[in-house]
């Protein structure tokens, strides 16, 4: 990981997500997950649902919405259905 990362037992935050293209951030959520089994931590979602709510954030920052919200990405455990939903179409 290119940026600091803070996991927890709910989320995990990158900070400066912003930073990463899509090819990293397939390679950085598998080192999330990866890093998550090894400190014990749950992994209760699929890797193209952290993919997919990582690529939303970046693109509401690239447009400026809220930049100071949308610059680090927390990738929470329970994610209720409507923002996985809504993560799944704007992160194409």
């Amino acid at each position: 990981m290119k940026t600091k990362v803070e996991y927890s037992e709910k989320v995990t935050k990158v900070y400066d997500s912003y930073t990463y293209s899509d090819s990293e951030i397939k390679q950085a959520v598998k080192e999330i997950i990866e890093k998550r089994k090894e400190l014990g931590l749950p992994v209760t979602r699929s890797e193209s649902s952290y993919i997919s709510e990582w690529k939303s954030h970046n693109r509401l920052y690239k447009i400026g919405y809220q930049r100071s919200r949308t610059k680090d990405v927390d990738l929470e455990e329970e994610i209720d259905s409507t923002h996985n939903f809504l993560y799944s179409i704007f992160g194409l």
